[in-house]
């Protein structure tokens, strides 16, 4: 980028960022690694107390990195804009990728370039759990945004057919609060009360994010939907089944192997008003974590069948 010997910029730049849920956390790490790479200045890099164990593994300077308490960003915009003009860009009619490296450095990267890296593992110890992990299949039970979830009897019906082809159903999620948007205050994320445990293994709860790293690097296949599991799968090799609702998979799916969504598997819901979030933004103001027409359609055609007919072309 720059020729060889000349320092024009020695000033460090630093980045506040108010990303509360995982899969932002990792999205954005391909631009920030490209940015550390490239760059001629420091980078000093603010996220969310908790948040830090993303980053750490592939920021090694710990000068770089320092940590805030969720309450002290969550009023904050996800980044500072540079300019004043990046505020008409959002992240409904391009990848999470694109919007980040637009809004931290007018730049788009090259495929290559956005790559998931890959989460180190090896020294993560799971033997607590004393399960066989290459034999189940992980099913995501707990999500951030009502409209991007599956119900509980869908799920059940998913765990009774990997549990009749002699694998395991594994249910791994976090029940915490999340903000509820424009309708405001906090809604707890959990799972559903019809799902089925007793088919399975449940970890809910149990797992460090560290942790449920080298579970997914270890399991057959994640089923579930767009969330923060979808893009902490995008950091290992393991395929995923994921269902799609308010967002199009050509958008979300994580990046391997110069690929968006290699080794992804699509779940779409035949409704007319399908991908509503990257739409629907410009006409609506709505943030789109519950349904404009409070039906969910949607998620009523996110049926097990189609669920089922893909986890056969993975297992």
């Amino acid at each position: 980028m720059y020729r060889d010997g000349k320092q024009f910029f020695n000033k460090a730049l630093v980045l506040h960022m108010n990303l509360s849920s995982v899969g932002d956390n990792i999205c954005i790490l391909p631009v920030l690694l490209y940015m550390i790479k490239h760059s001629q200045s420091e980078l000093i890099l603010g996220v969310m107390k908790g948040k830090e164990c993303i980053y750490q593994p592939f920021i090694g300077d710990t000068k770089m990195l320092h940590c805030y308490q969720t309450e002290e960003m969550i009023n904050a915009r996800n980044v500072l804009f540079r300019q004043a003009f990046f505020a008409r860009i959002t992240n409904t009619k391009i990848s999470l990728i694109d919007y980040f490296s637009m809004t931290l450095g007018d730049m788009l990267l090259d495929i290559k370039d956005k790559n998931y890296p890959k989460y180190p593992v090896a020294d993560i110890d799971v033997s607590e759990f004393d399960v066989d992990f290459k034999n189940c299949v992980a099913i995501d039970t707990n999500y951030m945004w009502r409209t991007r979830s599956m119900h509980g009897k869908t799920i059940n019906e998913i765990a009774e057919y990997i549990k009749s082809i002699g694998l395991t159903p594994l249910f791994v999620g976090k029940e915490y609060k999340s903000p509820e948007g424009q309708r405001g205050g906090y809604r707890l994320v959990q799972a559903s009360k019809d799902i089925r445990f007793d088919l399975g293994k449940n970890l809910i709860n149990k797992t460090t994010l560290p942790q449920t790293f080298k579970i997914l690097s270890e399991v057959r296949c994640l089923v579930g939907t767009d969330g923060g599991l979808m893009h902490m799968c995008g950091m290992t090799d393991t395929p995923m089944v994921i269902g799609f609702t308010v967002t199009k998979p050509e958008l979300r799916f994580p990046i391997r192997n110069n690929e968006v969504g290699y080794n992804c598997h699509a779940v779409l819901p035949e409704a007319k008003c399908k991908f509503c979030m990257m739409n629907m933004f410009m006409e609506m103001r709505h943030d789109f974590q519950y349904c404009i027409y409070d039906d969910y359609k949607c998620i009523d055609e996110l049926t097990s069948d189609k669920f089922i007919k893909k986890l056969k072309l993975v297992l």
